[in-house]
């Protein structure tokens, strides 16, 4: 494939590095710091913990100017609502049925977007990789990212019904780790397959992309 366009992504690190520090702001601390603090002082001072963790991270992008990403705009504002259905009605079982129902908004999102020409995972995907515009601005790239949200879409849905499976038949401590260890389980196969569908789909297009291990000097 002597024509072949290759297209230089930054090294891997520079990716996980991207990526970690995105999840646990949006999503591991809060979890972590509610489950903690729940253990320590109880329901409400957990409540405010985790919502209080979401809104200093998002003020702190605010005022330095700096990027909001999409997941920790769509978790805060989850988080806001979690924290109101929880505070008044005391009720950890409501508290916790929110991400179930939001796992269920967001597989129908995928969907829904795609006749609009909109990508969620497009946008999702940039909060855990840093791809170039010459990659996310090619039609093909684009083309990739409308088929590959039918899969996230099975996987947002197939974790939505699992964890509200768990939340009604099993202890919040099992919920909290089972079914948060299953879920992330499955969004981990989900990626590993995206990935190589990715490379895949590029190669047949004639594009290549250098991931290099390590940053050059």
């Amino acid at each position: 494939m002597s024509d072949a366009l290759t297209i230089q992504l930054p090294a891997l690190g520079v990716h996980l590095r991207h990526g970690v520090k995105h999840l646990l702001e949006a999503t591991l601390i809060p979890l972590g710091l509610f489950y903690l603090v729940m253990a320590l002082v109880g329901l409400h001072g957990a409540l405010f913990t985790a919502l209080g963790w979401s809104l200093a991270a998002l003020t702190w992008r605010l005022a330095t100017r700096r990027p909001i990403p999409t997941l920790l705009a769509f978790m805060t504002a989850l988080l806001v609502v979690r924290t109101a259905v929880g505070y008044v009605t005391n009720s950890v079982f409501l508290y916790f049925l929110s991400p179930s129902l939001q796992d269920f908004v967001i597989g129908i999102a995928f969907l829904a977007l795609l006749p609009f020409g909109k990508s969620l995972i497009a946008r999702l995907a940039a909060d855990f990789c840093v791809f170039p515009a010459e990659l996310t601005d090619n039609p093909r790239v684009r083309r990739f990212f409308h088929q590959v949200s039918v899969l996230w879409s099975s996987v947002f849905l197939s974790c939505g019904g699992l964890t509200l499976w768990m939340l009604a038949s099993t202890s919040l401590g099992s919920y909290l780790l089972i079914g948060t260890a299953a879920s992330y389980s499955m969004i981990g196969v989900a990626i590993v397959v995206s990935l190589l569908w990715f490379r895949r789909s590029l190669g047949r297009e004639g594009i290549r992309l250098h991931l290099p291990f390590r940053a050059t000097a």
